[in-house]
């Protein structure tokens, strides 16, 4: 978990699912604690000393409270220690993870430096200590609402911050963010590049899905239960990696808030059948989450979070062992697609892509990252090319789609889908339409300067295995973006 130093309703919410629990026979619960406020490391569990339970720091905690949160050796050497703890011959052990943090598709718990921040602001530490001042503070309270709404700032026909359009914004924090952005446009500041990019560009610490892989490896061996509190790393490249350490990932395709899936029910779930199969505890997470998100808790969510739109929030379950076939149906739609680019008979056909595309809205509230989803996409151009085009190409396209469909099949074990678009909801999502995974498809018809650009940039230099198996990386970078 790392936490900003100041969610702490959300962080409560998950302690107290933890510690309202009837019994603790079959679940144990370790909990390491990063604080990025102070750049402290506590590994906490819960005790209970008569009628009282609480979490508290084990003693090992002193062994950890100084270690870099973002060396590998600092996680695998946590697992290490929480699989060796109260082991009983005889017993079988599951494994369930939960990452806690902010996300940004490609990558977990980003981390840039204030300074490199600053530098694009045109600033220096001892320069205007006022703006200098709220600038920090604002940057340090959610670096991901930065990051998310980075598009109204480099694109201001498009949005306009003074309307209430980022709903994982609470109510004081926009008004925050929006005194933000006044202080640079009235101290004329020089802001190049959106806040996501400066994360990209200058953060020394963050996590891969290639890393997590090597960590749950290492520490664990196997996990039978990933859950990702980490936005819109849903996405092949994530799963593709994972695959060899992980058997049933959850995560958002979209956003998620920040308090989570309804922990209190899954947990006693478990707790009640820590056997349970895997396709009936992943309805569990899908059919709890609006239970959570009622009565009670809503109105104390709502006072958080008063413009939360939690119509859009997308998360599937999906299990990875099948993964290796979805990169198959990835490289067949890349070469259905570099096929058409390079055939000077089949060029004009690209229209009926751009079409397609263009049918996909992102899955981020601001059109920005250029992450959509698969399904969606295939199907799209599926519909492109049923009308007024060769036999052999709607052959081809309806063949990878029923190919696709049919892995579907072994892949996705349960999906909470977005309510359908209205007026009020976040813009395009009745479009999007998150199938169960998403995958990072940028157009050269968004914005010159989004989020999707610094990606796009960083995208053909990652180096995994999903880079080595898979086309798609090098399409992108070579036509996706480059052809009109």
């Amino acid at each position: 978990m790392a936490h900003d130093g100041e969610t702490y309703f959300e962080y409560n919410d998950l302690e107290q699912s933890i510690l309202d629990q009837k019994q603790f026979e079959n679940l144990r619960y370790y909990i390491l604690y990063y604080n990025q406020k102070y750049d402290k490391i506590s590994i906490k569990r819960p005790v209970t000393e008569g009628k009282i339970r609480y979490l508290a720091d084990i003693p090992e905690t002193n062994r950890y409270c100084c270690r870099d949160f973002y060396d590998k050796t600092t996680l695998v050497s946590f697992l290490q220690l929480v699989q060796s703890m109260d082991v009983e011959e005889g017993v079988t052990y599951h494994n369930f993870v939960i990452t806690w943090g902010h996300g940004g598709g490609l990558f977990y718990f980003p981390l840039g430096k204030f300074e490199d921040l600053l530098r694009e602001f045109g600033l220096t530490l001892n320069q205007n200590e006022k703006t200098i001042s709220t600038i920090k503070s604002e940057i340090r309270k959610n670096l991901c609402s930065y990051m998310q709404a980075s598009g109204s700032f480099s694109n201001k026909e498009k949005n306009s911050f003074n309307k209430q359009q980022f709903a994982f914004f609470n109510k004081d924090l926009f008004t925050q963010a929006k005194g933000f952005t006044n202080i640079i446009e009235e101290n004329a500041l020089n802001f190049k590049l959106s806040a996501l990019d400066e994360c990209i560009a200058h953060a020394s610490k963050l996590y891969t899905a290639t890393d997590l892989n090597e960590i749950f490896k290492e520490g664990l061996g196997y996990v039978d239960v990933y859950f990702a509190l980490n936005c819109y790393t849903q996405m092949i490249d994530t799963g593709y990696e994972l695959r060899h350490s992980v058997n049933m990932m959850v995560a958002s395709q979209t956003t998620m808030p920040l308090p989570g899936i309804n922990y209190r029910m899954v947990f006693a779930m478990l707790e009640e059948n820590p056997n349970m199969k895997l396709p009936e505890l992943a309805n569990a997470f899908v059919n709890s989450f609006d239970i959570k998100y009622s009565d009670k808790f809503l109105h104390e969510f709502l006072t958080h979070y008063p413009d939360f739109d939690l119509t859009i929030v997308s998360f599937a379950c999906n299990f990875l062992t099948d993964y290796d076939l979805l990169v198959k149906c990835l490289n067949d739609l890349t070469l259905f697609l570099k096929n058409i680019y390079n055939d000077p008979a089949l060029i004009g056909y690209k229209t009926n892509v751009i079409k397609a595309r263009k049918l996909c809205g992102d899955l981020t509230p601001d059109d920005d990252y250029g992450i959509i989803d698969l399904y969606n996409f295939v199907v799209q151009l599926n519909t492109q090319f049923q009308v007024c085009v060769p036999g052999a190409l709607t052959k081809e396209i309806s063949a990878i789609k029923e190919k696709l469909e049919c892995v579907k099949k072994n892949v996705l074990a349960a999906m909470r889908k977005p309510e359908p678009d209205t007026e009020d909801s976040a813009s395009g999502l009745e479009e999007n339409h998150p199938s169960f995974l998403s995958f990072f498809a940028p157009a050269f018809f968004q914005g010159k300067h989004g989020i999707w650009r610094r990606l796009l940039d960083v995208y053909p230099h990652i180096k995994n295995e999903f880079t080595d198996k898979s086309d798609w990386d090098g399409f992108v970078t070579e036509f996706f973006d480059k052809t009109k």
